[in-house]
């Protein structure tokens, strides 16, 4: 899940999921249910705390490989900053920034936003695939009728286990 630019002057709170053949009916169920899991009960502690540090690696990475970085990837910031105004201070700044900025995001202002781009006036349902033979699409109705089915769905809130027992308990003997 994510915010992103949908077209140049709206944002959308966005989910994606690519199914496997002939499993894209449950997928798409799946990804609607989830959808719903967090439009009602918003993210968990947990959650946000890997998705930090997942963001964060990923700045890091990018930072420190910043000297290896390909023209493609300039090139669409650039452009950004030429079509959309969007500012282009450069990995060092995004870096110093974020490492200072992501301490003061916590879970209510998440589920906040969240909630502003998740309502009935602004939900979109997008499928897209390659034209492959014997590949069927869903019809409208039957989209509109899995979005009802997850609305109407008795679900619980997501419940996180994470573990702090290590992967290997016993460590084989080296040899």
């Amino acid at each position: 899940a994510s915010i992103e630019n949908f077209v140049r002057t709206t944002d959308v709170f966005a989910f994606y999921g690519s199914p496997v053949l002939g499993k894209e009916k449950e997928a798409r169920e799946r990804l609607l249910k989830e959808a719903e899991i967090i439009r009602r009960y918003g993210f968990t502690e947990t959650e946000l705390e890997r998705a930090k540090s997942d963001a964060l690696s990923g700045i890091e990475k990018a930072y420190k490989e910043r000297n290896q970085q390909k023209n493609g990837s300039l090139v669409a910031e650039y452009t950004r900053n030429f079509t959309s105004a969007e500012p282009c201070p450069g990995i060092s700044w995004e870096y110093d920034m974020i490492k200072q900025m992501m301490p003061s995001i916590n879970l209510q202002i998440v589920n906040q936003i969240t909630q502003s781009y998740m309502t009935e006036k602004n939900f979109v349902y997008t499928i897209s695939g390659p034209e492959k033979a014997g590949l069927i699409y869903p019809t409208n109705d039957e989209l509109l009728q899995e979005i009802a089915t997850a609305k109407a769905a008795k679900l619980d809130a997501f419940k996180d286990s994470v573990s702090n027992d290590p992967l290997i308990p016993i460590l084989p003997k080296a040899g």
